[in-house]
């Protein structure tokens, strides 16, 4: 048996791998939108319909969202997908999907556990290690 570190769905070797990937983590949560979320500038409306291209925007554009367009939202965790929104819903739910996928992927803790010589977890209860950075701000 080996004992690794799962932190985020990756697992580590040592204790020291999983914190260090805390701030790469981190890092992530607040630039990379792309991880939890699409969203595509769209044209039209309810009544007479949307045009969605198939063009996604990237990090940078969802970083500095334009508010003369209106938007289609896609939750990647949750599958929530919205028509129809402006830039501050937009920078909402940018947010709130981001909290959705901390959550999903327990930013918060480091769990120590036992690995078979075929790469299978084999506990049943893993011990949690808090992380060194604070990252109770992403799910709450």
């Amino acid at each position: 048996m080996d004992i690794k570190y799962v932190y985020a769905g990756i697992v580590h070797d040592t204790v020291e791998e999983a914190q260090a990937s805390v701030l790469v983590e981190r890092n992530l949560l607040d630039t990379e939108p792309t991880n939890w979320i699409e969203v595509k500038a769209i044209t039209g409306n309810s009544t007479d319909g949307w045009l969605i291209p198939p063009v996604k925007l990237n990090d940078a554009e969802i970083n500095n969202i334009d508010d003369t367009k209106t938007y289609m939202v896609a939750s990647i965790i949750g599958g929530e997908n919205l028509l129809g929104l402006s830039s501050s819903e937009v920078t909402e739910k940018v947010s709130s999907y981001r909290t959705e996928y901390a959550i999903y992927n327990c930013v918060e803790t480091i769990y120590r556990s036992n690995f078979d010589a075929t790469g299978q977890d084999t506990d049943v209860e893993q011990e949690e290690i808090p992380t060194d950075i604070d990252m109770s701000g992403y799910v709450s």
